[in-house]
């Protein structure tokens, strides 16, 4: 962006460069080990942000009683073929759908995630769940366009990239990433609600 603005003739030293601001609440907390590998999507259940890609690169892999795939909002899109993708997944046990939740609720979702997935697949500034997935101490796998891929470089220890749109490319990084030794210290508590698709059951961890 900044050499955009220098190419339209706006002098360099006119420019300040400054990242987003995240919440407090998202720092310096108690992380949560608890089996099994998860990983989080937190976005809404669109093209543009690569939802489908998401799917379909979860559906890839067979089910696992070693990973879990979790997922803000419900299983509801107005696109017919995310919607359907959506419906392919309902039987999947390893989906957990976790409902509508505010800032602080995300906050204690994340200190029991493992890795954040960001597969947008238009060319963002700057995800602000990038900065807060690193803040609450997640890895992240990101698609390698835009914000996404200068984050990933940017916090280059806990991030890697996948081909933008490339489903199979995420489903590799996903396996890589689930062979980790990534599991955060025991030694804080939380309580939220889980919605699972496939049972139509309601859990709570603790």
């Amino acid at each position: 962006i900044k050499n955009h603005l220098i190419k339209k003739g706006i002098a360099a030293d006119k420019l300040i460069f400054e990242r987003h601001g995240i919440a407090s609440f998202f720092f310096n907390q108690e992380r949560i080990s608890v089996p099994p590998y998860k990983f989080l999507y937190s976005g809404r259940t669109i093209k543009s942000k690569g939802f489908n890609t998401l799917l379909n690169a979860w559906l890839n892999l067979d089910e696992s009683v070693d990973r879990e795939l979790w997922i803000t909002g419900y299983p509801v899109s107005e696109d017919k073929k995310i919607l359907a993708l959506i419906k392919k997944t309902s039987n999947r046990k390893d989906i957990i759908w976790l409902g509508s939740l505010n800032q602080r609720e995300i906050a204690k979702i994340y200190l029991s995630v493992n890795t954040v997935i960001i597969p947008s697949e238009v060319y963002e500034i700057g995800p602000l769940v990038f900065h807060e997935a690193i803040a609450s101490g997640c890895s992240v796998i990101s698609s390698d366009i835009g914000g996404c891929k200068e984050l990933a470089e940017y916090y280059h220890n806990r991030s890697t990239t996948f081909k933008a749109g490339n489903a199979t490319d995420l489903s590799k990084k996903i396996l890589l990433q689930n062979k980790k030794s990534d599991v955060f210290p025991s030694n804080g508590v939380c309580r939220f609600r889980l919605f699972n698709l496939s049972s139509k059951s309601e859990i709570f961890i603790v």
